[in-house]
């Protein structure tokens, strides 16, 4: 978890974006160094047909057996059974493999490799393919999230053994499957308004519209959705396909008369840093972001309830995305905020593209409006209406390729009261009385540190307790 250091503020709601990490007991450090990463791909597929999901697992450890558990939308996916072809887990002699459905909406997995010398090496990629069938009724155009899913409790859904029996549990990064689109003949492609002519500025505008806000009114969603696929992967309404869609309006890039298959990314990542600060007060949440292709534009989405939460601005300050990209935007909606970056002056995008790298992207500055007692759920879509909003653009000779985000998922805000030691809600001298007690009578420890540590210095002390006098009575 991150958290951001600031002075105490009396009365100060305490609001920490959480990493969700899945934890149990019995398992290694918490060092990055010694993480393990349970990976599943962004794909795309026919609705009907035998899939091929592959796992990967990347680790320091060596893997001596491994499970998982991921879930789905109820029905639309049955396992069939588990390929190790071309794995990291081919040729290692197996004494156990299960692989089956668990109910309606979660497909769950358990391998154990023997003897003790037969074991996957340390490494990344995949460990076994997924062998699924989807339903036939699921429609074309829709995103399908996989999520691992873990009880937080030992055992755990997801983890490793190593050859020795040490138990490891994994951070996650989820995948999706998309459902392809029939491709739209050349000439419709590019016609996303419906009115027999491709490529317009009206077009264009309608793109924009789906990126920003979604579109308020389909003339024919399923034409439209079709013709939207501007650079023809499947994958309709993507930032890809904006600014492909742009550039053949203005810079005369000539379309692409066929469908193709591209390179979608697995390893690219978005995350945010953690913020501390008072309520009602504004905050910035830095949105850092991973890729290993050159992009020539952005989109992400933020979901979280506008009750509780506002967005405010944006900054580009300290952002590593080129100064270049001129059409910026972050928009707010009524679930949360979108984002998204790319070049807008003509013959600009083969110029300014963004290297490879990580960094920061962009900051938003958020308000909070009216916390609950508890949490305040904030964290990265994965379906935005058709298409996925997370992802970037690539150039590849004048066409576009869409690389997915491979999301590190973040769950809530967790509000609490500095200085409310006993969790009564309120600051009182019967919370000075509680860290007495803790300090020098071996009483109950504050449920939650930040609350007890009402100075800020990271230790528990009589300093806190007296500085929570002065501020009660000064």
């Amino acid at each position: 978890m991150f958290r951001a250091k600031h002075p105490p503020i009396p009365a100060m709601i305490i609001i920490t974006v959480a990493l969700i990490v899945f934890c149990t007991v019995g398992v290694a450090s918490a060092d990055p160094a010694d993480s393990t990463i349970f990976i599943l791909p962004h794909i795309s597929a026919e609705p009907g047909q035998l899939v091929s999901l592959p796992l990967s697992i990347s680790t320091v450890h060596k893997i001596g057996a491994f499970e998982f558990l991921f879930e789905f939308e109820q029905g639309s996916l049955d396992a069939e059974y588990l390929s190790l072809d071309n794995t990291r887990s081919e040729g290692i002699e197996l004494h156990l493999t299960w692989f089956t459905n668990l109910g309606l909406d979660a497909i769950r997995g358990f391998v154990i490799f023997v003897p003790p010398d037969a074991y996957i090496p340390a490494g990344d990629g995949p460990v076994a393919n997924l062998m699924l069938t989807s339903d036939a009724s699921i429609p074309k155009g829709s995103l399908l999230p996989l999520s691992f899913c873990c009880d937080n409790e030992f055992p755990a859904e997801n983890g490793i053994s190593d050859p020795l029996g040490i138990y490891y549990v994994p951070d996650f990064n989820h995948g999706s499957i998309l459902f392809k689109v029939d491709p739209a003949g050349a000439l419709e492609r590019g016609d996303v308004d419906l009115n027999g002519k491709s490529y317009e500025i009206a077009d264009l505008n309608l793109m924009f519209e789906q990126l920003e806000t979604g579109i308020a009114s389909y003339v024919d969603a399923e034409a439209q959705t079709e013709n939207a696929d501007i650079n023809a992967d499947g994958f309709p309404w993507t930032i890809s396909d904006v600014v492909l869609m742009r550039a053949i309006v203005f810079e005369h890039t000539k379309p692409l008369l066929s469908s193709r298959e591209v390179l979608h990314m697995s390893g690219d990542s978005i995350w945010f840093d953690g913020y501390t600060g008072a309520p009602t007060s504004e905050f910035d949440i830095p949105v850092y972001f991973s890729n290993s292709l050159t992009a020539n534009g952005i989109s992400f989405k933020i979901n979280y309830d506008a009750d509780e939460l506002g967005l405010v601005s944006y900054s580009l300050s300290g952002s590593r995305l080129p100064s270049e990209w001129d059409r910026v935007s972050a928009i707010e909606r009524s679930s949360g905020t979108m984002f998204y970056g790319m070049p807008d002056n003509p013959d600009s995008t083969q110029g300014n593209s963004l290297p490879p790298g990580s960094g920061l992207a962009v900051t938003l500055t958020f308000e909070v409006r009216n916390p609950p007692e508890d949490r305040i759920r904030f964290h990265f879509e994965r379906l935005q209406d058709l298409g996925q909003a997370n992802g970037y653009s690539t150039p590849y000779d004048f066409s576009w390729s869409f690389a997915s985000f491979q999301q590190i998922d973040t769950d809530i805000f967790l509000t609490f009261v500095q200085g409310d030691a006993d969790g009564s809600g309120a600051i009182d001298i019967d919370d000075v009385v509680y860290l007495i007690d803790y300090i020098y009578q071996g009483g109950p420890a504050p449920q939650v540190f930040e609350t007890g540590d009402f100075n800020g210095d990271s230790v528990i002390d009589i300093d806190d307790a007296i500085a929570l006098l002065e501020y009660i009575f000064g």
